[in-house]
């Protein structure tokens, strides 16, 4: 990606990602509340989405499927891309990752098909991103603290937002009882309807863009974000220990070579 990045750049040409999911209103009113600091200081945040049951059918649907070799991954590099992107596209890059994946869990391959992801940052937000292709029925919940509430959203279309009272930080400090109650109250985030095409709004953005000058809704260089987050998941599995920013890529690609090799030989 990054050698495609430097030719588009010395070319002088357009480059944009795919990324429907940020067509959603509900992650762009997600964005919206993260952005406009009435979560206060972020604390957590947990993203469970596990709709992606896979059958062996679809796994052997073309030989680049699952594969080290055809696609370089499994879970986080197919079916995880998108999400993966909305979570650095909310909350930014993590300086620290410690992934436990899980090969081969739920089929007869050697690339991943669960994964617990631990996203952690330097000013106090732990991140907790979990998937698999083996489950069923799946989920889809992203839930965000911070000091002043919590923001859910729900199968990508419903978003609640609970407001605390006071700053928990605050209130730990005026609250003189044991257990001191901070009250909250909910509320849902009215949002529109899930485009009928997404994909036709990105390629209409990206004909507007070359056109009329219109921004990208999201530039080439922003795939950077869901791919290096998978790299360093991998990373972080195959060495079995926490992984800092900005990764290894050397290593990384070292590995990705040792991974394909393995999976010719049938080991």
């Amino acid at each position: 990606m990054r050698r495609l990045l430097r030719r588009t750049e010395e070319a002088g040409v357009s480059y944009g990602m795919i990324f429907n999911v940020r067509t959603n209103p509900a992650y762009q009113k997600a964005r919206e509340i993260v952005a406009s600091g009435c979560l206060g200081k972020l604390q957590r945040a947990v993203w469970i989405c596990n709709t992606w049951f896979r059958t062996p059918a679809y796994h052997r649907s073309a030989p680049w499927r699952s594969t080290w070799k055809g696609e370089c991954g499994g879970l986080l590099i197919n079916q995880c891309q998108h999400y993966l992107d909305i979570w650095q596209w909310l909350f930014g890059m993590p300086d620290r990752i410690f992934a436990s994946l899980d090969y081969g869990k739920y089929n007869d391959f050697q690339v991943e098909d669960g994964a617990d992801i631990q996203l952690e940052y330097a000013g106090g937000l732990h991140g907790t991103f979990i998937s698999a292709s083996g489950e069923n029925p799946g989920v889809n919940r992203l839930e965000v603290w911070g000091t002043k509430g919590c923001l859910c959203v729900e199968d990508a279309a419903r978003v609640y937002l609970d407001e605390n009272d006071m700053d928990v930080q605050e209130f730990g400090q005026v609250n003189e009882e044991i257990y001191g109650i901070l009250g909250h109250h909910r509320r849902e985030i009215p949002c529109e309807a899930q485009p009928a095409s997404p994909y036709r709004q990105v390629f209409q953005n990206f004909s507007d863009h070359l056109r009329l000058g219109t921004p990208l809704m999201a530039e080439g260089r922003e795939g950077l974000g869901a791919v290096t987050l998978t790299n360093a998941a991998y990373l972080s599995s195959w060495l079995d220990r926490r992984i800092q920013f900005p990764i290894d890529e050397k290593l990384y690609d070292m590995l990705l070579v040792q991974r394909q090799r393995q999976e010719e030989d049938g080991r």
